[in-house]
């Protein structure tokens, strides 16, 4: 017992040295469950104020004598700023925020990005931008938006805001979650703060200027637009329901011609204090509306142009306002035909007058030549006495005046250009030429000639006209040299030409080979009168007249054509100089 006694006693002491030798260490008290008497020596960051010595720490188990005299409460040290805001980390998992939420975020720690998505809808608006930044602080923000190509970023909103802005549409389609970065441009810490905001908003619709498609002539209501005559405009019917109104100034006694080419329009002529108006033109289904005014003292005309299919800005139209010469009354030279009519050069075209009895006929050389044969003019079919060619033969010159106040009704008469006559769609179809020519430089070659193939084809060329139902006469001249391989008959009778009946009125058997002049309906195409039908070997140029003066009043359609039957022979022929002369009343022009 004495031994045990010692050497607690002994070791007590040691411990006190211990304590003594060890003043900067400190007697940390261990878990209170290992024994009242047990302690942890740890190094003490804790001083005692002034600089003095180290405090002491005494565990629970140490006697109040061992106690040092010198005591202090111990103070620990303050606990500092946390640097990351309430959203980090989310430099790899981005965090969330929601359309119409506003965040405050900071830039700490250093090289701090942060990653946010949004849930959008889709075909909705979008603005992403910061806000509100701390003094020192610069945004710079990237919104990537599925289904953008590209991804949209800015780094200031203007050159003074150091705030970002983007803002979006998403694409039609499923509803898309975007992914927006915001990084610093400038230092980082808890000081360096912003303001993260998504908001949803309708977008102001762009508007579009709508593009004025109206011609230059618009508006013309009220106000008609003024035209010169020989001049051409050009309309279009914009906007739904376009009337165009235009006028122009006519003198007395002149006749003026008004047409349109382009879309399909009516018109209606109107001479102001005057109740004349062209009331078929307004009526009739045709694209290009003609109409002819005279009037009996000087005076405005206003013109009324309306369509007749549709309206926009490519329903264009050209509007032409010409006048048409008369033609004073001539002193004729008389010249006979084969059958011994006399007939009448153009005016450009009409020798002197000559008192020589004799009458000299020069024949122009036939490029294919035939058989002489006589031909004796015996017509077996009997026309109308309007239509009836004259066949007096005579030679005796006698001049037949032509009224005054007429005017030519057709266009490119000696075909020297390609304008106004149209031509069939066929095998073989019409074609101009310079091998013959009755005056100028070119005519027009109808039907096969010999050099070409034998084939089944019509060849034709047509132009339509209109005739004023003041007209007191309307004459058709022209010239033609026929030409045949197949017997020649003076007149025959045949059926309509087949290139203006449907496939079900089509004869089986092919129409033989005819020449052929034929008045139509220009709307459709029926046969008003056939006025030459017949097979012809002419040794030259021949003139025909026929009076048109039964059908003034209307829309007609001149019809030529040299039809091929492919069998046995060729059938041709040369056409010039085709004119229709009308004449109007004399009195209009006083």
């Amino acid at each position: 017992m004495n031994i045990r006694l010692t050497l607690c006693l002994a070791a007590m002491a040691a411990l006190c040295a211990l304590l003594l030798i060890l003043p900067a260490q400190a007697v940390t008290p261990s878990d209170p469950s290992s024994g009242p008497h047990e302690a942890l020596v740890t190094p003490s960051p804790w001083r005692q104020p002034g600089g003095g010595a180290p405090m002491q720490y005494r565990g629970p188990g140490l006697a109040a004598a061992d106690t040092p005299t010198a005591t202090s409460t111990l103070t620990p040290s303050p606990t500092p700023t946390p640097c990351e805001d309430a959203y980090e980390p989310d430099d790899m998992i981005p965090s969330a925020i929601g359309a119409g939420e506003t965040q405050n975020r900071t830039f700490c720690p250093g090289g701090d990005v942060d990653l946010v998505t949004c849930l959008a809808k889709a075909g909705h608006a979008y603005r992403v931008y910061t806000s509100n930044l701390s003094p020192g602080t610069d945004t710079e923000l990237t919104v990537t938006v599925p289904g953008i190509p590209d991804p949209l970023y800015n780094d200031d909103r203007q050159p003074t805001d150091l705030s970002s802005f983007v803002e979006f549409v998403t694409p039609l389609g499923p509803d898309v979650t975007f992914l927006i970065a915001v990084g610093s441009r400038g230092p980082y810490g808890p000081g360096y703060s912003y303001q993260l905001s998504v908001q949803e908003y309708v977008p102001t619709p762009t508007i579009t200027p709508t593009p004025d498609l109206r011609d230059i002539y618009e508006p013309d209501e009220g106000v008609p637009t003024h035209i010169v005559v020989g001049t051409t405009q050009h309309h279009n019917f914009f906007p739904f329901g376009d009337i165009d109104y235009v006028w122009f100034s006519a003198g007395a006694g002149r006749l003026y011609r008004v047409s349109t080419t382009g879309v399909d329009t009516s018109l209606i002529a109107i001479p102001r204090g005057l109740a004349a108006t062209n009331e078929e033109a307004l009526l009739s289904p045709v694209l290009n509306s003609e109409v002819y005014i005279q009037v009996p003292v000087d005076r405005d005309v206003d013109l009324e142009i309306r369509s007749r299919g549709q309206y926009g800005g490519d329903q264009v139209y050209d509007l032409t306002v010409e006048e048409i010469p008369l033609t004073p009354t001539p002193t004729f030279t008389p010249e006979p035909t084969l059958y011994g009519t006399p007939c009448w050069l153009p005016l450009a075209l009409r020798p002197a007058p000559t008192r020589t009895p004799t009458i000299t006929r020069t024949p122009t050389q036939n490029p294919y030549p035939v058989p002489t044969s006589t031909i004796t003019a015996t017509p077996t079919r009997t026309l109308p006495p309007s239509l009836t060619p004259s066949l007096t033969p005579t030679l005796t010159p006698t001049p037949r005046p032509t009224p005054t106040n007429c005017y030519e009704a057709l266009r490119n008469t000696g075909f020297e250009s390609d304008e106004a006559w149209q031509r069939g769609n066929s095998p073989h179809p019409a074609a101009y030429t310079t091998v013959v020519a009755h005056s100028g430089a070119r005519a027009m070659r109808l039907g096969i000639e010999p050099a070409s193939a034998n084939i089944e084809s019509y060849s034709s060329v047509r132009q339509s006209f209109t005739v004023p139902g003041s007209a007191t006469s309307v004459t058709l001249r022209f010239w033609w040299w026929r030409h045949t391989e197949e017997p020649t008959t003076a007149s025959v009778s045949f059926l309509p030409q087949s290139e203006f009946l449907p496939p079900s009125l089509v004869a089986s058997r092919p129409v033989p080979d005819v020449h052929e002049v034929i008045l139509l309906n220009p709307l459709t195409y029926e046969t008003l009168a056939a006025l030459w039908q017949g097979r012809v070997n002419d040794s030259t140029w021949v003139q025909m007249t026929f009076d048109l003066t039964p059908w003034r009043g209307r829309q007609l359609l001149i019809y030529f054509n040299a039809n091929n039957d492919g069998l046995g022979g060729k059938t041709w022929m040369y056409l010039d100089d085709v004119t229709i002369q009308v004449c109007l009343p004399a009195g209009l022009a006083e």
